[in-house]
């Protein structure tokens, strides 16, 4: 039987890790995780002009919005779940949106389609950690 963009791409898999001493939790398409996302990712290297940094931010706030399903990252009242909106998502910090990516990049790349890992990570997972290492080594 033939499968679908859609079948392919709605797959969730989950991602826990910890950040500031604080378990984090979301569910999201590993199979929506593409060489789009990979290029976002490094699209700020080597930039210095503001207007392509800031567009630039707002690229990677999206494709991490499109990514994830759900998370347990929280409206200050502790009970409504941080939209995944783009704009909003530019409020939380930037160390922790690409700890995000890292993690999900993590996920994705290591097995099967829906999460599991296997036994060594790819050269695309490397290539994330060091897209992401050198985001943070900017800030």
């Amino acid at each position: 039987m033939p499968i679908t963009l859609k079948q392919l791409t709605s797959n969730t898999a989950p991602v826990d890790f910890t950040f500031l001493d604080n378990p984090v939790h979301l569910e999201y398409r590993p199979g929506a995780f593409t060489e789009k996302t990979l290029m976002i990712m490094g699209s700020l290297e080597g930039v210095k002009d503001g207007d392509k940094i800031l567009a630039g931010l707002h690229d990677i706030n999206q494709e991490l919005c499109r990514l994830i399903v759900s998370w347990d990252v929280m409206e200050d009242d502790g009970v409504t779940m941080f939209p995944l909106d783009a704009d909003r998502v530019s409020e939380l910090p930037f160390l922790f949106r690409i700890e995000c990516f890292k993690q999900m990049s993590g996920v994705a790349m290591m097995g099967e389609a829906n999460g599991t890992p296997s036994s060594s990570p790819s050269l695309v997972t490397s290539l994330v950690e060091e897209s992401a290492s050198s985001s943070s080594e900017q800030d």
